[in-house]
C-alpha cells in the first residue's frame, strides 16, 4: 500500500485508522470520519485523530521530504482558462 511507501509503518495504530479513513473516503464523503472510525474500533474520536496525526508526522519526520513533496503534494496549475466560444 502507498502508506508503506511514505514511511507509515503497518505496526503503528494510526496505520489501521488511516487505511479505514481512506476506504471510507473512497466510498463517499464522511462528515466526522474520526468519530466513525472510533466507533468501529471502540476508541474515542480524539485518540483516533491523534494516532493518525502521529503516524503522518512520523512519516514526515523520518522519510525524505523531497520525495514526499515530489509525489504527494498538490501543485498549482498555472495555465489560464479561456472563456471564448
Amino acid at each position: 500500500m502507498e502508506l508503506n511507501k511514505v514511511g507509515i509503518s503497518p505496526k503503528s495504530t494510526g496505520y489501521r485508522y488511516l487505511t479505514d479513513a481512506i476506504a471510507m473516503a473512497v466510498n463517499g464523503p464522511v462528515q466526522h470520519i474520526c468519530n466513525e472510525i472510533g466507533k468501529m474500533h471502540n476508541k474515542s474520536e480524539s485518540s483516533v485523530e491523534r494516532a493518525m496525526q502521529n503516524a503522518i508526522n512520523r512519516a514526515w519526520n523520518t522519510y525524505d521530504t523531497n520525495e514526499l513533496f515530489k509525489n504527494y503534494c498538490n501543485r498549482k496549475n498555472n495555465f489560464k482558462h479561456s472563456n471564448k466560444k
